[in-house]
């Protein structure tokens, strides 16, 4: 007979196989949304994307990161300095994002320069 140190959990402490299912498949319409958005939206006479639409995607995209965050990377049930670290790099991300996107394109965000 074997005996541990450490005591077994005995319930498990986080979403159920339901809650992960509905997730993926709420994951999975908004990536079809997201992939015929654009064909669906733009007219063909214009090569870029408007800038409505872009916002609105990368909404989208935030949701979807922060659901994957929050329920497959267990952050929902794990200490608030995980959320906070992951939430720095959010900004930090979005930020350059959002100058890579916008910076310099004529759409008015040009701050730098």
């Amino acid at each position: 007979m074997t005996t541990h140190d450490t005591p077994q959990e005995d319930a498990h402490t986080g979403a159920g196989n339901r809650t992960y299912i509905l997730i993926g498949v709420a994951l999975a319409v908004v990536t079809v949304f997201e992939v015929f958005a654009p064909g669906l939206i733009a007219d063909g006479s214009e090569l870029r994307p408007t800038p409505d639409l872009i916002i609105w995607l990368m909404a989208f995209a935030f949701v979807k990161a922060g659901l994957v965050a929050a329920f497959y990377m267990h952050l929902r049930y794990d200490s608030g300095w995980y959320t906070a670290v992951m939430a720095l790099a959010v900004i930090l991300i979005t930020y350059f994002l959002w100058l890579l996107t916008f910076g310099g394109s004529g759409f008015g965000f040009d701050w730098f320069g």
